[in-house]
């Protein structure tokens, strides 16, 4: 199913109590306060464009179709235990250069599996040599032009798997790349043109799984590793961690990404910003912070050409009696920091602001600050109208915690939040209410119909694939390539497609939602426009490369000569 390209030039219980999923009818708008253009001053560069109109939507229906993927991720016991229970990571893109997103889920207790599309939602499964894994990204390390599978591991360090093209992978070793990792991120965070690695360690399970040897250790923490070419350089930012979520992402708006981590277990978050060559310090960009941060994504809630963040916690989704009453008895066990002075909530976080600015958490004003057990949180337009939607995955299994639940489960349906266009959300009921214990998710374009499908990998049930069968509106979709440099796929790169007064802007990054690879395939919902004014891309080295009149319903591959 190769696409043919036309080649062109250019305490908790109040919290619970008081929160929920109360949506009113009008909420004020969320966002930043007002449009913001695409920056300019950039160096303009040729790029070649390769054009390819969107397949078809077959059998347009106004939900989703669920498809069960060969592979369960496992924990050692049933049901599971802490910190098994936090399940792993899922990614998808491109690894065999058929144009088709092939998967790859992580397991704990068993094999992870690739997930090869051969076109019209079918796979066929190859288990890989790696196992005990936590986050999954696809990053191309060694800068062949070809994605490559890195993991982390429960109380170990990253595996990176050369894709040698044709289906085949070997492991190769990481130089210099050696602390125990749960979470991770790559981006180019010293301007140099390659990309680096930031890991996190999350301490709970290492003092679980490696005992004494990590208690009498000097830890792990956070490291900041330089890429150098042949090998990397580690810098060590923090000796402790409980890091579930690390992003390499702009927080300060002066175009040089910074590194965050969010800890779990109440621990401080932390934030390290970046001078532009690689030097970094720690700062606080955020008033509030979610207690207990799961997973972290990026996305223009209001088409203001300034992205959100969002931040998922635990809150009940739903004040009803029953879900209040599985709740109660973990609620009566934890320590209670939700004095209002106390600046860690528990819930989602949803922040906003100007560039520059200090951020504000927009939340519970935009509809989206519970949302149950919450694990990956995801932007996307799964709809085509041109506003990022959000669907959450949820749910816990903890046969220490939920011991006076059957299965030891809290069981809650995922959700999907549907942009009202102004930056507030309601809750919609699109056949993505799965009950499956979910862990990981990524947004993508499994069948090349410009429609966002989803795909969740469940803990101790089978893994799901969401094909997107509505058929409202239309999008283009963008993949950005520099052949011959060191970031061969533009981790970094921003898009803009401009049209009348809206700056819609998407960005490539490794990963998002929680453990999970982000698809480097930029996805822009357009509505029903059948003219849009132009494309920007502003590559990671702040270059410009502009396409007139793109037009929806294509894909449009920017290779930068």
């Amino acid at each position: 199913m190769k696409r043919r390209p036309v080649l062109l030039s250019g305490a908790i219980a109040a919290v619970a109590l008081a929160g929920g999923l109360a949506l009113e009818a009008v909420r004020p708008a969320v966002g930043s306060g007002g449009a913001v253009a695409p920056p300019t001053g950039g160096a303009i560069v040729h790029a070649d464009i390769a054009v390819t109109p969107h397949a078809p939507t077959i059998d347009c229906e106004p939900h989703f179709e669920p498809y069960e993927l060969p592979h369960i991720t496992r924990a050692a016991d049933e049901p599971a235990r802490l910190f098994d229970s936090n399940g792993s990571g899922v990614a998808a893109a491109d690894l065999d250069g058929d144009g088709l997103p092939d998967i790859v889920l992580g397991n704990l207790e068993g094999p992870n599996t690739i997930l090869w599309n051969e076109g019209g939602f079918r796979f066929t499964r190859e288990e890989m040599r790696d196992r005990s894994t936590r986050a999954v990204q696809l990053v191309d390390v060694d800068a062949d032009g070809r994605l490559d599978i890195v993991t982390s591991h429960r109380g170990a360090g990253i595996a990176v798997f050369r894709n040698l093209g044709a289906r085949r992978l070997e492991q190769v070793p990481v130089r210099g790349v050696g602390a125990p990792a749960y979470s991770m991120s790559w981006a180019d965070v010293d301007g140099d043109g390659d990309l680096d690695l930031a890991t996190s360690s999350y301490d709970a399970e290492l003092d679980q799984v490696l005992r004494s040897s990590f208690l009498f250790s000097d830890g792990a923490g956070v490291f900041l590793y330089r890429n150098l070419g042949d090998r990397f350089e580690a810098e060590r930012l923090a000796t402790d961690a409980q890091g579930l979520v690390t992003a390499l992402i702009d927080l300060d708006a002066d175009s040089h990404v910074d590194l965050f981590v969010g800890n779990d277990f109440a621990v401080p978050d932390a934030a390290w910003r970046n001078d532009g060559h690689g030097a970094v310090s720690p700062f606080v960009p955020f008033s509030q912070s979610a207690a207990h941060p799961m997973s972290f994504d990026v996305g223009d809630v209001d088409g203001d050409g300034v992205e959100e963040i969002f931040v998922t916690d635990m809150q009940p989704a739903t004040v009803d009696v029953e879900a209040l009453a599985e709740w109660m008895p973990l609620m009566a066990t934890m320590d209670a920091i939700d004095d209002p002075r106390n600046p860690q909530k528990i819930r989602n976080m949803l922040y906003s602001g100007r560039p520059g600015t200090t951020y504000r958490d927009d939340a519970e004003r935009a509809g989206v600050d519970a949302a149950g057990w919450a694990w990956s949180g995801r932007f996307g337009d799964l709809d085509n109208d041109g506003d990022v939607d959000l669907h959450v995955v949820n749910g816990m299994i903890a046969s220490e915690t939920f011991h006076y639940l059957p299965g030891a489960e809290i069981v809650e349906p995922n959700i999907t939040f549907v942009n009202r266009g102004d930056g507030t959300f309601s809750s919609e009921r699109w056949g993505l209410e799965s009950l499956g214990s979910g862990r990981g998710s990524v947004l993508v374009d499994l069948d090349l119909d410009g429609r966002l499908d989803l795909v969740v990998n469940n803990l101790q049930s089978p893994s799901v694939a969401y094909r997107n069968r509505r058929c409202d509106g239309r999008a283009i979709t963008v993949s950005l390539r520099q052949p011959g440099t060191r970031n061969t796929h533009a981790i970094g790169a921003t898009t803009w497609v401009v049209s009348n007064d809206r700056r819609l802007v998407r960005s490539v990054r490794s990963g998002g939602g929680y453990l999970s690879g982000s698809s480097q395939v930029l996805h822009i919902g357009t509505g029903d426009a059948e003219h849009l004014d132009r494309l920007d891309v502003h590559w990671p080295d702040g270059s410009i490369t502009s396409v007139d009149s793109p037009t929806p319903g294509h894909h449009y591959e920017v290779i930068r000569s």
